[in-house]
This record gives C-alpha cells, sequence and structure tokens, in this order.
C-alpha cells in the first residue's frame, strides 16, 4: 500500500482499496479505472472489459499476461530495470571494462539477443556465463583472470538468491571483477554497484499514466519509469582501485546519453 500513498492526491479523486478477496465485487466491476498492485492481483484483472493500470509488475510479467495486444485497454509501469540502464551504468563508470559477462540459467540466457545489441550501443563485448550445478562459480570466473571484465547480475532466481548470493559476491571481489546488480541491497551486501526503479520513481511515472487517462481517456502504452536511481559502493571501488565519477556525475552521463539517443 505504500505505492498507492504516493499516487495523485487530487482531493477530486475518488480512490477504494480491494483486496485479492473482492477481486469480483460489483463496486469493483463499476470502476471507471482499475490499478493492480502484483502479479495476483493482475492475473485476475486480464479478463476485465474496462480500463485496468499494472503496478509492481515486471515487463516479462506483463508480456506473458498478454501476449498479443489486449482486446481492452491496458497499461503498466513495469517494476523492473531496462537492460540498457545497466549497460549506460557500466559505461559510465567503468569505460576500461571493454568486456561484459552475464551470468544466469536459461532465463537470462533467453535475452541474449538483446544484451549482446545493448553492449554493442555502448561499444562493449559481451558473454554468458552458463549457470551449472556441478561448476564452482569461482572457477567460471578464473577462466578471465587478468581480463578487463566486469559481471552484470540481473534478477535470476534460479542462480542469484539468499544462498548463492554471498558465494558470488566474494568469488567476484577475490577475483577483482566489478560487479553490477539489481537492487541497493546488493550493493550493500558487497557487489560494485546497482541501477534500480524504486517507489517513488514508479509512483511518479503512474502518476503521470493515470493523468494522462484523465485528460484524454487513453491510457499510455505500458513502459518503465523514466526517473532511476543508482547505487555505488565507493570503499568497494578504493578497495578494488577503481576510480568512479560521483553519483550525481554518473546520473548526469546516463541522462545526457538518454536524451541524445
Amino acid at each position: 500500500m505504500e505505492l498507492i500513498g504516493k499516487l495523485d492526491k487530487s482531493p477530486n479523486a475518488v480512490h477504494r482499496h480491494y483486496t485479492l478477496e473482492h477481486s469480483a465485487d460489483p463496486d469493483l466491476r463499476s470502476c471507471q479505472l482499475v490499478l493492480t498492485l502484483g502479479s495476483t492481483a493482475a492475473e485476475r484483472m486480464i479478463k476485465r472489459k474496462g480500463p485496468v493500470m499494472h503496478a509492481m509488475l515486471r515487463r516479462e510479467q506483463f508480456l506473458a499476461f498478454y501476449p498479443q495486444p489486449p482486446l481492452h485497454p491496458r497499461g503498466a509501469v513495469y517494476s523492473d530495470t531496462p537492460l540498457r540502464d545497466y549497460m549506460s551504468l557500466i559505461d559510465a563508470t567503468l569505460p576500461n571494462r571493454r568486456k561484459i559477462l552475464v551470468f544466469g540459467s536459461e532465463r537470462t540466457q533467453s535475452l541474449y539477443t538483446r544484451l549482446r545489441a545493448e553492449a554493442q550501443r555502448v561499444g562493449r563485448e559481451l558473454e554468458m556465463l552458463s549457470h551449472q550445478d556441478d561448476v564452482l562459480f569461482d572457477e567460471l570466473l578464473r577462466h578471465h583472470a587478468g581480463e578487463d571484465v566486469v559481471l552484470l547480475i540481473l534478477p535470476d532466481p534460479h542462480v542469484f538468491n539468499s544462498d548463492t548470493a554471498r558465494p558470488i559476491i566474494i568469488a567476484a571481489y577475490q577475483r577483482a571483477v566489478p560487479m553490477v546488480t539489481y537492487a541497493p541491497s546488493l550493493v550493500r551486501a558487497g557487489s560494485l554497484m546497482a541501477v534500480y526503479r524504486t517507489l517513488d520513481d514508479q509512483a511518479a511515472e503512474l502518476e503521470r499514466h493515470i493523468t494522462s487517462w484523465k485528460d484524454n481517456g487513453r491510457l499510455p502504452s505500458a513502459a518503465y519509469a523514466s526517473g532511476y536511481s543508482i547505487s555505488i559502493n565507493y570503499l568497494l571501488a578504493r578497495a578494488m582501485r577503481l576510480t568512479i565519477p560521483t553519483k550525481q556525475a554518473v546520473l548526469d552521463t546516463m541522462r545526457r546519453v538518454d536524451s541524445d539517443e
């Protein structure tokens, strides 16, 4: 409910909150616009004939719910981060690291074509490291000892979870490989950097979409929040003898590239 508290507070707006148990409530069916939070709520509203706006939903989840263009008005603000932002962060902070290693399961491997295109956009080589149950992650990194590489970890619970995060972070540090991830908690745990969408970032985008719907009666297309946040572990950077610009300078560089493109 924290996200709801960050949305439009106009005195003319009427907000009603419904739990999953009330997804078939007649009052809900009469609402002009339904905003869902999370994948379970989104799934309950797939067949609704009226407009639906989805929040706290990853892009891949939205596309799984709507593999074909929806018959009824649908919008979404994705909660995850586009691949281009990871590459832009690497480009703005580690200009001498020319190869990007991406570690993941089949879920991440399926993104190879898009990842390679984004890596090429910033002039980087891309290599996928496949998860293998019988091979230690440190052994995978050992083959890149001495190379100017950076490790990119995307949300992939099959290989990066509460059981595996610490060994992967330790292995990357011991091999002097800077690691870029997707959550500030992982930066606090020992990765070098992360780029992500906060609730504030998502709420601001949701408000823009809902305001657009109020003004012209049409929901904007599903999209990522235009705003984003980054975290950088400068203590770790110094320990790894890396010189990284200030956080504001990095954000300015990333946003300048966004505006140029």
